[in-house]
């Protein structure tokens, strides 16, 4: 069995590495701590996610490029690349076609929302200069935010 207890001089290495001062916290740092870990507990999302979390994310706009602009996969695999997603084309096919048949209704109803916003962007920016066009955009968007703010 090994002996674990520490000489005299060994003690007086680790404090002088480590003061105690240190490693001493007041009762209100450690509840403010313990508040803020609970909060991030409680609010945060992990930011890392799978390749395939991403994809499933994104999949209305990926929808999207397929019906109305009619994207390849290929053509979604090299955007999906120059946007740091590294997956194969075979990939993105498979998910996509995995993921749709349960979301095609959430899809339809995107694409229908961004039509019907363009339409509107359109009409409201026909007649309007290129510099005044951002602000008419913004002031339409913030027209269609849910009035609690998100």
């Amino acid at each position: 069995m090994p002996n674990t207890t520490r000489s005299n001089s060994e003690f007086k290495q680790v404090k002088t590495a480590c003061p105690t001062h240190l490693h001493r916290t007041n009762g209100v740092d450690a509840l403010a701590m313990r508040e803020v870990l609970l909060l991030a507990f409680l609010a945060l999302e992990p930011n890392d996610q799978t390749q395939r979390q991403v994809f499933s994310s994104i999949l209305p706009e990926v929808y999207m490029l397929r019906c109305k602009k009619g994207y390849t996969f290929n053509k979604i695999t090299v955007l999906l690349r120059d946007c740091g997603i590294k997956l194969t084309e075979s990939s993105v096919r498979v998910y996509y076609s995995q993921m749709l048949p349960a979301r095609e209704e959430e899809c339809i109803i995107k694409m229908e929302e961004q039509a019907l916003l363009l339409e509107e962007i359109m009409k409201e920016t026909k007649d309007n200069k290129i510099s005044s066009i951002a602000g008419k955009v913004a002031e339409i968007l913030a027209r269609r935010r849910v009035p609690d703010g998100f």
